[in-house]
């Protein structure tokens, strides 16, 4: 494995689990779906990674991942907060 491949792996593998816990509110509308297909591409490129040990992966993605994220994360924290 090359190095900082083991810390993507990580990432993707934390996303899908993030994506099944917000799983309701990904299907809402359409750019809800446009997110749930991102975070697909995500687990997808994940599996590929662990299972048969190919990992391709652009910074632009991987930043693109992130931010998609910490949309969510705020999300489901605005869900939780008292009102």
């Amino acid at each position: 494995m090359r190095e900082g491949e083991h810390d993507l792996i990580t990432a993707f593998a934390a996303l899908h689990h993030s994506a099944a816990m917000l799983d309701s509110l990904l299907f809402g509308d359409l750019a809800n779906l446009v997110q749930w297909r991102q975070l697909d591409s995500a687990h997808n490129k994940r599996n590929l990674a662990e299972y048969e040990g190919y990992l391709e992966v652009e910074a632009s993605y991987a930043q693109g991942l992130i931010a998609l994220v910490e949309n969510l994360l705020n999300d489901a924290e605005n869900l939780v907060k008292p009102r």
